[in-house]
């Protein structure tokens, strides 16, 4: 599937039934069966920008009933513990799954069912993921009394976790030569960002890392590259000195001390096109956000929405329950069509001194197909490979 081009290869028969929570399970993921993401997302099956995800069937909240189904994510790099267009991924997947008068793919053996509102047309489904419990809505047009397909009209959405602010308008000196990029120029200084959605972000403009502020409305080849390298480079930069700064000691999480690290970067722009989709909020955000080993993320990035809605919320620019429209440069080029939309629907003390927001992340999910994997034992090459690596040592 892909949600706003960003794509979802979502394994849900063949891989093995893990034990555990879900954070053992994905513990047990990265010890045991790394090589079945190298597999899937690596070459040749995959690229470098593939995601994926594997449907856990057996959790702590599916066996008490509050969940769904689990969910591992899956990045060129490891494991996220969350992935917004993934999410909404999923959420249409499971509900078209469940409500086919088809063949199914899949079948959930819980026991909670699916829950329909005829108020608002949607089906509940409840995803438990590595940070927590999210609660998504399909909306759907009913087939038949027991069967139904989503409703491509409207908007698939979720609640998340809770998501906060972890430093505003903070500043770092970028002065070692090996860390500095061409378009810095003669400046060491860079103002950011950083907040939690699920993984912590760092949240930067354009103009602070020396671009001119509309390069994302036209990106090319020799930007991008250029912009990777400027977010990998500052990425470099803030882990180097995470442990330096007592202002970076904010960058954890209260309840999980394991998730403290930087997940991904988001470049910011003005957006200066307005969207020619209908029923989108008129107020915009445009960005691109680097990820895991520097992938790329066609989409908006729902979980990188979730820390920018917290950001703004916590500075005063959005209030609660108003929606903001938020563009990559792919939902730009196509007219809007692509992006997402957020929005604070509640707040809470998550603990630590921190003041959280829930934040409700809009967007639609496509079909691509429906394959199969074949991994033979003798197949060295087809246990998954970077071309541009050849010939040096990858823990991918």
């Amino acid at each position: 599937m892909h949600t706003s081009g960003e794509p979802t290869r979502i394994v849900y028969s063949g891989y093995p039934e893990l034990p555990g929570k879900l954070l053992q399970q994905r513990e047990e993921a990265i010890a045991h069966h790394d090589h079945i993401r190298r597999a899937l997302i690596c070459e040749p099956r995959g690229h470098r920008e593939m995601y994926g995800a594997v449907l856990c069937r057996r959790t702590e909240l599916t066996e008490s009933g509050k969940a769904h189904v689990g969910v591992l994510f899956l990045t060129n790099d490891g494991y996220s513990t969350m992935c917004g267009h993934a999410t909404l991924a999923l959420a249409r997947l499971i509900v078209d799954q469940a409500g086919s008068s088809d063949k199914k793919l899949f079948v959930l053996d819980q026991g909670k069912d699916l829950i329909y509102d005829p108020k608002t047309g949607e089906m509940a489904v409840d995803l438990h993921v590595p940070c927590g419990l999210v609660a998504a809505k399909v909306p759907v047009t009913l087939t038949s009394e027991d069967t139904w397909k989503t409703d491509m009209s409207r908007m698939t959405s979720y609640d998340s976790v809770p998501s906060w602010e972890a430093h505003s308008s903070m500043c770092t000196d970028i002065s070692e030569p090996s860390l500095r990029w061409p378009e810095l120029g003669d400046r060491s200084k860079v103002w950011y960002d950083a907040a939690y959605g699920g993984a912590f972000y760092i949240v930067v403009s354009a103009k602070e890392l020396g671009f001119v502020t509309d390069v994302l409305e036209s990106i090319t080849p020799s930007t991008l590259a250029a912009l990777s390298n400027a977010t990998r480079l500052f990425k470099e930069d803030f882990n180097r000195y995470e442990d330096a700064f007592p202002r970076l000691t904010r960058l954890l999480h209260p309840d999980y001390p394991a998730k403290q690290e930087l997940y991904g970067t988001i470049v910011t722009s003005p957006c200066n096109r307005p969207s020619a989709e209908a029923g989108l909020p008129p107020n915009a955000d445009l960005g691109l956000c680097f990820f895991a080993n520097q992938q790329v993320d066609r989409s908006p990035t729902g979980s990188g929405v979730q820390a920018r809605v917290a950001l703004a919320f916590g500075a005063g620019k959005v209030g609660m329950n108003e929606p903001r429209t938020y563009h990559s440069p792919l939902s730009i080029a196509h007219g809007g069509e692509g992006a997402f939309v957020g929005e604070v629907i509640d707040t809470e003390d998550v603990g630590g001194g921190i003041n959280a927001v829930k934040v409700k992340i809009s967007g639609k999910a496509r079909y691509t197909g429906c394959s199969s994997f074949v991994i033979e034992n003798d197949d060295e090459i087809g246990k998954g490979f970077w071309f541009d690596e050849l010939g040096q040592t990858s823990k991918n």
